[in-house]
């Protein structure tokens, strides 16, 4: 389809736009695989690029602090906050797309031949790593013990409160060494769910404060033998302390059709159980 004569695979990456015109991204040897997702170093470049003020970057994959990662260099004229180039990059890139390390320089050293000298590039630090203007410490124990927890998983030994868990190159298996740490300390209170949603110190240790105060613990309650054996003869009542609107709407449902109103509440019943005890299995 490219008519008679040599092709050459140059091993560039680009992209058509809408208006017809070509977008140089890269080199197809510039991906990489970081978390899990595959990654043009170029795309990420091309971001940076696109801010205010940012008149060079460039992106490498790093396995700094034991964590494979990615650090972004910028050359700017003014001094940039980490934390907001990565906030301004949030808007155009995915979250995995986003450098977890920022470092400003005065220029981008290059070899005799004008590409980048990666050899030549400065390792990440830990200020670069996090990503913000103030590093902020443990202001509580548990807030403490959660950094410890961070520090042992993260192999980082400055971890900050404010500090999001998956910039600082937090992944799922991390993520359930971490779990598996906390739980031991606050048992059956995070689940991993819970972590995407407070991914920082802070965050997680206000969350499990509010949980801790809110959760339930109750000793296994076992479901009654005499139900299960077809008595229909015996009566079992069950006392639950709900509102009006929820009784009212499962007799309605059970008005509509075939399913007994004792059927709904035994379900209620069961489900109460399971939520109480976090068993999966009544006996």
């Amino acid at each position: 389809p490219y008519g008679e004569g040599k092709l050459y695979r140059s091993g560039d990456l680009a992209k058509w736009l809408p208006d017809g015109n070509v977008a140089y991204l890269g080199r197809m040897d510039d991906q990489v695989k970081i978390r899990g997702f595959r990654i043009e170093l170029g795309e990420v470049e091309n971001a940076l690029r696109q801010l205010e003020g940012i008149q060079d970057a460039v992106v490498i994959a790093t396995n700094n602090l034991e964590i494979q990662s990615l650090c972004g260099y910028i050359v700017s004229h003014t001094v940039v906050d980490p934390f907001e180039i990565k906030q301004h990059l949030k808007k155009i890139l995915p979250s995995y797309m986003i450098p977890s390390f920022i470092m400003q320089l005065e220029q981008i050293p290059v070899t005799r031949s004008g590409k980048v000298d990666k050899h030549r590039l400065p390792s990440p630090n830990a200020r670069a790593l996090m990503g913000h203007d103030t590093f902020v410490a443990a202001q509580n124990d548990r807030e403490k013990e959660l950094v410890t927890i961070w520090r042992d998983i993260l192999a980082s030994e400055q971890i900050g409160i404010h500090d999001n868990f998956f910039e600082l190159g937090g992944n799922s298996l991390l993520i359930m060494s971490m779990l598996a740490r906390i739980e031991e300390r606050y048992p059956g209170i995070v689940k991993v769910g819970d972590i995407f949603a407070n991914p920082t110190i802070a965050q997680l240790a206000t969350f499990i404060d509010v949980s801790s105060q809110t959760a339930m613990r109750c000793a296994q309650v076992p479901f009654p033998d005499s139900y299960l054996l077809g008595s229909r003869n015996k009566v079992f009542v069950f006392h639950f302390q709900d509102n009006r609107d929820l009784f009212h709407a499962l007799k309605e449902m059970q008005s509509e059709g075939e399913t007994a109103l004792e059927s709904w509440l035994l379900f209620l019943y069961t489900y109460s159980v399971i939520e109480a005890t976090g068993q999966q299995k009544l006996s």
